[in-house]
């Protein structure tokens, strides 16, 4: 029995034949046995489904979030307006104090959008690629695809079951990543690493990790792979430092990584405090009475306030007194809002 005909067990169009599917699954057993189990198609239970935690790509969301998040309707079109009206319950639906809220509404509302064009398991061409661990499948690759199954609220999902060395997998994982253009240059650094890595550990005995290998393993031109082998045997200080994000840029990351200890420590630095120097003169220096001088008590500017409020303690500067000033914080109390805005601007006077 071909792979492509056991596909044609799973071809109806509307959610409700999964069920049907799953049925045929158990009655034709017999034939599904005889099958090669390293490439296995069928559907699963959505929530036996795992995402990869090794997987370079970071997202902010989670299984969590599109899990408990807002639905979209699979019948009808996911349009402008209904796009605007989700991005309503997406605002409702995140905490105004997570620190990740409006990149975390970002990635749903596009995760949405490219689930409305899924609609249901049956319309998914592209099974995700698991790897079975008793009643539980680890992901391979199809994290979208995955969340994406949240959002219009199926219950099963179709998966192409195989068998992977580690190599195979961080292979997988890396080819498709590295069709991503949003990926920064920690989760393109990391995906690299952990190939080459994995490249080392199942070599012969006389293969060496040279730039000629290394442009066949990564497909990348000769330049962006010599960059990358550097940064693979880079000092941990460049590699902390654009994990950190304070280098985003390859070339600049590879020049620093060949310099000395000491040269290089000082431009890490360097790079550190211009970046610390441009916040500080982005950043307005304010008093907390001034900050409060604000006339008349009206509607507008109260929301106004709050919402510089929020803001700034979503910020990284204000993360080791966020807890104690939101819980002294009640927006329609003028005491605790001055209250608040002694506790930041002590904060600010330590950084500034």
């Amino acid at each position: 029995m071909s792979k492509k005909s056991t596909l044609k067990i799973f071809n109806k169009s509307t959610q409700s034949t999964v069920g049907d599917a799953l049925k045929r699954q158990i009655d034709q057993k017999e034939e599904i046995d005889q099958l090669d189990l390293s490439v296995n198609t069928r559907y699963v239970p959505l929530r036996s489904v795992n995402l990869d935690s090794n997987n370079s790509r970071k997202l902010n969301i989670g299984i969590e979030d599109v899990r408990e998040g807002p639905k979209i309707s699979p019948e009808s079109d996911f349009d402008d307006n209904k796009q605007g009206e989700y991005e309503q319950l997406l605002n409702s639906f995140y905490s105004e104090i997570d620190t990740d809220r409006d990149i975390k509404i970002v990635q749903h509302l596009k995760l949405a959008i490219f689930a409305s064009t899924i609609k249901s398991a049956d319309n998914l061409d592209n099974p995700v690629t698991v790897i079975q661990d008793g009643s539980q499948f680890n992901l391979v690759a199809g994290e979208r695809r995955t969340l994406a199954h949240y959002i219009f609220d199926s219950k099963y999902i179709q998966v192409s079951i195989r068998k992977f060395t580690e190599y195979e997998k961080a292979e997988l994982q890396f080819n498709e990543n590295d069709k991503i253009e949003s990926l920064n240059l920690h989760e393109r650094l990391c995906a690299v690493s952990r190939l080459l890595s994995e490249w080392e550990n199942n070599k012969g005995d006389n293969e060496k990790l040279t730039r000629s290998v290394a442009i066949t393993i990564l497909g990348m031109s000769r330049s962006m792979t010599g960059y990358f082998l550097r940064l693979y045997n880079a000092p941990e200080d460049i590699k902390n430092a654009i994990e950190d994000g304070s280098i985003t840029d390859l070339r600049v990351a590879a020049e620093l990584a060949a310099k000395s200890d000491a040269e290089r420590k000082e431009k890490i630095n360097k790079i550190k405090e211009a970046i610390k120097k441009s916040f500080k003169k982005s950043n307005v220096k304010i008093k907390s009475n001034n900050l409060l001088n604000i006339g008349k008590n009206t509607n507008t500017k109260s929301k106004a306030l709050h919402a510089i409020f929020i803001a700034a303690l979503k910020t990284k500067q204000f993360e080791s007194i966020r807890k104690e000033a939101l819980s002294k914080y009640n927006k329609n109390d003028p005491k605790t809002v001055s209250e608040l805005a002694d506790i930041m601007y002590e904060a600010i006077k330590e950084t500034v």
